[in-house]
C-alpha cells in the first residue's frame, strides 16, 4: 500500500511539473522584443487607397469563428495586458504602424491583413484574417522600417500545436482563449468588455458559444498533433501554406483520408506581377484566379458545408452557401494588378555598389539561373516565362 502511494505521488509530482513547465512556456514564449521604428517608410508601388484596400478588405475567413469582437477583449494567459495590443502582435512579426489611430475600416486598430465581416442574415463580425497578412513584408536598417507591399511576412502565425519552443501566435491564441474560459474572473472582465449593459441577459450564452471556438481550436490542434501533419518547425521564412490549405480543404472539410503530411520548403511568394502568369503556387497547380483566390480562402477559415448534420453529403443549392466573399476577393485581385514591384530605396539603405553587383550578376548568371532565371519565349505575340516546376525532393 505504501508503495502505491509513492507511485502515486511520482507521477503527481511529474504531472505538476510538466504543467508548470507548459505554463512557463506559455507565460513566456520564445518572442522578440517589439521595438517601434524611427519611422516607416513606404515604397511608391500603388496609391495609399490602394493599399488601405489590400489591407482591410476582407475575404470571408472566419478563423475557428472567432468574432472581432472577442478577439479585441482578450487578455494575455497570465495578464491582464490586452492580447490584441498592437505591440504584442508585432512580436509575432505581423506588421503595425506605430502612428496609425482606429479607423472605420480598422477599428480594433489590428496589424496588416486583420479585418473582419458579416455573413448575410448574421449580427456577427468574424475575425478576418485577409490576403495582406502573410503577403506583405518590412525590413528593418538602422532604425528605419521599409513596407514592401505585396513581399511575403515574416511572421509565426500558423500552428496551434503546442512545443515548449512556443512563439506561435496560434499557441498564443489557444493559451488566452484557454485562459479566458477556465479563469471565471478573467471571463467577467472579457464578457463585460464584449457584452456592455447586455451583461446581465447574455453572459451565459456568450461562455456557450466562445466554448463551441475555443473548442475548434483545440480539436485542430490535437488533429495536427496526432496525425503528425506539420513535421517541420515552421517560422519566419519558412511555411508550407499551400500543404495547410489543402489540409483545411480537403482534409478538414471532406474525409481524413485527404490529410497530407505538409512540409515543403518554401514561404509564401511574393505577389507582384503575378497576375501574367498562366499558372501560379510553387507547385503550378492553380491557373484560374478567381479559383485560386476562393481556394485560399477556404483553407484559411471560410466556410462551406459539403455535409448535413447526418454527415450526408448535401444535394442542389444546399452545397454552394458560403461564406467567401468573391465581389472582395475579385477587388483585391484587381488592386494587384497595380501594385508595382518593389525598386530599392537608395535614399534609406544606400547606393547600389555597382561594380559589385556587375560580379554578383556573372556569379549569378553561372551558378543560379538555370534554375531561377526561366526561359523567355514568344507566344501569339507576347513574352512567355517557361517555369519549372521542382520536385519536393530536389
Amino acid at each position: 500500500m505504501r508503495l502505491f502511494y509513492r507511485v502515486l505521488l511520482v507521477l503527481f509530482v511529474a504531472l505538476a511539473l510538466c504543467l508548470g513547465l507548459v505554463l512557463y512556456f506559455i507565460a513566456n514564449p520564445k518572442l522578440l522584443a517589439y521595438q517601434a521604428p524611427q519611422q516607416l517608410h513606404f515604397l511608391d508601388q500603388w496609391s495609399p487607397a490602394d493599399r488601405q484596400a489590400y489591407y482591410y478588405t476582407p475575404q470571408g475567413t472566419q478563423v475557428k469563428g472567432l468574432h472581432y469582437d472577442w478577439f479585441s477583449a482578450l487578455e494575455l494567459p497570465f495578464f491582464k495586458q490586452s492580447f490584441a495590443a498592437p505591440e504584442y502582435l508585432a512580436r509575432f512579426g505581423f506588421l503595425i504602424d506605430p502612428q496609425q489611430q482606429a479607423s472605420a475600416a480598422n477599428p480594433g486598430n489590428l496589424p496588416v491583413g486583420f479585418t473582419r465581416h458579416q455573413n448575410p442574415g448574421s449580427k456577427v463580425q468574424y475575425l478576418d484574417i485577409t490576403c495582406a497578412a502573410c503577403h506583405t513584408g518590412e525590413l528593418r536598417f538602422k532604425g528605419q522600417a521599409l513596407r514592401i507591399d505585396g513581399a511575403p511576412a515574416q511572421h509565426v502565425l500558423p500552428s496551434s500545436v503546442p512545443t515548449l519552443r512556443g512563439g506561435s501566435f496560434g499557441q498564443a491564441l489557444v493559451a488566452s482563449l484557454a485562459a479566458t474560459y477556465y479563469n471565471p474572473w478573467k471571463f467577467e472582465r472579457f464578457a463585460r468588455k464584449v457584452l456592455g449593459d447586455q451583461y446581465p441577459a447574455q453572459h451565459q450564452q456568450l461562455r456557450k458559444d466562445f466554448k463551441v471556438s475555443l473548442d475548434n481550436f483545440l480539436a485542430v490542434a490535437w488533429n495536427d498533433t496526432h496525425r503528425g501533419l506539420y513535421p517541420t518547425l515552421e517560422g519566419p521564412g519558412r511555411t508550407d501554406a499551400f500543404g495547410r490549405i489543402a489540409n483545411a480543404s480537403f482534409g478538414d472539410a471532406i474525409s481524413p483520408d485527404n490529410y497530407r503530411v505538409a512540409n515543403a520548403p518554401v514561404d509564401y511568394p511574393h505577389l507582384w506581377d503575378m497576375w501574367t502568369f498562366d499558372w501560379v503556387q510553387w507547385n503550378g497547380s492553380a491557373k484560374q484566379p478567381m479559383a485560386r483566390n476562393i481556394g485560399e480562402a477556404l483553407g484559411v477559415g471560410a466556410t462551406l458545408n459539403f455535409f448535413d448534420d447526418h454527415g450526408q453529403p448535401l444535394q442542389g443549392d444546399a452545397r454552394y452557401p458560403s461564406s467567401v466573399r468573391v465581389q472582395d476577393l475579385h477587388l483585391i485581385e484587381q488592386t494587384l494588378q497595380r501594385l508595382k514591384p518593389p525598386v530599392w530605396p537608395e535614399e534609406l539603405f544606400g547606393a547600389i555598389d555597382r561594380p559589385l553587383a556587375a560580379k554578383g550578376r556573372a556569379l549569378f548568371t553561372e551558378n543560379c539561373a538555370g534554375c531561377h532565371v526561366p526561359a523567355v519565349v514568344e507566344e501569339n505575340g507576347r513574352l512567355v516565362k517557361q517555369l519549372k516546376m521542382l520536385p519536393v525532393e530536389v
